[in-house]
């Protein structure tokens, strides 16, 4: 009997820059795509301040600590609801 391989889960790393290096700053959408969210819902987490955020010239951008802290943060809720 075959099994199919299990889905392996997303990571949590920062994306990497073409020379290789991790970067810190995230776009939105790198930081929805770590989180498994949508751009809107990590911009409604910017606008309640749960997720902090930086403007760099006319880009919103987020640290990666800050999303690594937010997802701290949730797991030290404990279980929903």
């Amino acid at each position: 009997m075959s099994t199919s391989p299990r889905p392996q889960p997303a990571k949590t790393t920062a994306p990497q820059d073409q020379t290789g290096l991790a970067r810190r700053l995230l776009t939105l959408h790198d930081a929805a795509m770590i989180l498994g969210l949508s751009v809107a819902s990590i911009r409604r987490l910017i606008a309640s301040g749960d997720l902090p955020a930086l403007r760099l010239t006319r880009r919103l951008l987020v640290d990666v600590q800050d999303v690594e802290r937010l997802i701290e943060t949730l797991k030290a809720r404990g279980p929903w609801p």
